[in-house]
């Protein structure tokens, strides 16, 4: 009986450790103010502060095209289209991708707006003393 019961404290105990060592990711982003005045649309990039994503926010009051680049300094463009509505808006989930930073650009001819987002993996692990 006393078998049994420290095998299933042993084995309760692996499982907490295992749960505890596992890791989630954060971003963060720069400039996720509205562009100045300098540009003809408008954009706005707001992290989740639930999962690893943003949103982006573009108001293109001409509706123009404006083409849409992230990249990653090592993994080169992730995403790469365009668009020619007034207003756009889509969520981007960097849940599988790798950790570093994305640099957000946005061109509608000569002008050009950049934002950089960062993505960051942190793992948590704890110890437990059983005596």
């Amino acid at each position: 009986m006393q078998n049994k019961i420290l095998l299933l404290l042993v084995i309760s105990c692996m499982c907490y450790a295992a749960s505890a060592q596992t890791s989630f990711k954060t971003i963060s982003s720069a400039n996720v103010k509205s562009a100045e005045k300098e540009t003809s649309f408008y954009v706005s990039v707001v992290p989740d502060a639930t999962s690893p994503a943003f949103r982006l926010y573009v108001y293109n009051p001409g509706q123009k095209k404006i083409e849409l680049q992230i990249s990653h300094a090592l993994n080169g463009v992730v995403v790469d289209t365009s668009f020619n509505v007034d207003q756009f808006s889509c969520r981007y989930n960097f849940e599988s991708t790798d950790d570093g930073n994305y640099l957000i650009t946005l061109t509608r001819g000569k002008e050009k707006v950049s934002k950089t987002v960062g993505i960051n993996t942190v793992t948590a692990r704890n110890v437990i003393v059983i005596e």
